[in-house]
């Protein structure tokens, strides 16, 4: 049974992890925000730790970005 200390240790910010797949998906934060319609600069500011995601954001981000909401926080 893996330990809650393991998962936690695992756990990066949402911002760079945002960043991580967004550039995998060689999407620009202009595009990404296109799909969320949102302004650039919002995402900009998530992948720069400026501003929190909102926890209603989460899930749409997550399906922009082709991933589930638990690899938003865990860099697997």
């Amino acid at each position: 049974m893996p330990s809650v200390l393991c998962d936690v240790a695992r756990m990066i910010p949402v911002g760079t992890r945002i960043q991580q797949l967004r550039q995998r998906r060689n999407l620009t934060r202009e595009g990404l925000a296109d799909e969320l319609g949102i302004h650039r600069q919002t995402v900009w500011r998530w992948e720069t730790g400026q501003t929190q995601v909102e926890a209603n954001d989460v899930p749409r981000i997550a399906k922009a970005l082709g991933v589930t909401v638990n690899a938003l926080y865990r860099d697997r």
